[in-house]
């Protein structure tokens, strides 16, 4: 007799009895991963425009913590790039024919501007020196990019008076005058110090009081 192997026999789902036989592959689960990497192809772009919104609130965020950082600044002052517009402010004094006198709030300022040039002590920062010390005390100024720009911020403060020297007279100013020269060739920012007395001056060095070929404003400290 031969033998012959029968495979086990059970009911189907339809109640038939058959041999078992191996289940078809399972197409479900290929559709749905088919399906969800359809998804997220369709998804990429709204999710690359989502990183690039992050991103761009990120450096606003950045902006407006350094801005915030920074709360004795206020908006730059448009600059008065015409001479002929600072010559005639009505309410320069001229003090070419008095001697100036110094003030108790000049003096202090005179002695903030020169420690702090001694401590700085690098030539060509004269703008943001100067800046920072006079924010020390209570200046509000703007940020600007010259030094003549200065010119505007300081004609709004109660404290300081604009008078007219001669250049001669630049020696002889009290400590705590604020000289703001103008832009030329060899000046493309213009320059901005802090008279010491004595024919010295203070911004991100020491030196003599300097006679720059250049207009010039001084501004007295009351």
């Amino acid at each position: 007799m031969i033998a012959v192997n029968i495979p086990p026999i059970g009911p189907d789902r339809f109640g038939n009895s058959e041999p078992f036989l191996t289940p078809p592959p399972q197409l479900g689960g290929s559709l749905e991963r088919l399906q969800e990497a359809q998804a997220q192809q369709q998804l990429l772009p709204l999710l690359q425009l989502q990183q690039k919104n992050a991103a761009m609130l990120l450096q606003m965020m950045q902006i407006l913590s350094t801005l915030m950082g920074n709360q004795e600044a206020v908006p730059a002052t448009s600059a008065e790039t015409n001479l002929g517009n600072f010559d005639q402010h009505s309410s320069v004094l001229d003090g070419s024919q008095t001697e100036l006198p110094a003030s108790e709030l000049g003096e202090r300022l005179a002695q903030a501007a020169e420690r702090n040039a001694r401590a700085i002590n690098t030539p060509g920062l004269a703008l943001r020196e100067v800046t920072k010390v006079l924010r020390q005390f209570n200046f509000r100024l703007g940020n600007h990019q010259s030094c003549f720009q200065l010119v505007g911020d300081l004609r709004q403060h109660a404290c300081v008076q604009e008078v007219q020297v001669q250049r001669a007279q630049l020696p002889l100013l009290p400590p705590g005058a604020i000289v703001v020269w103008d832009k030329a060739p060899e000046l493309p920012q213009g320059h901005v110090s802090i008279s010491l007395g004595q024919g010295w001056e203070a911004s991100s060095t020491l030196t003599e009081q300097q006679n720059l070929n250049a207009n010039l404003w001084v501004f007295m400290v009351l």
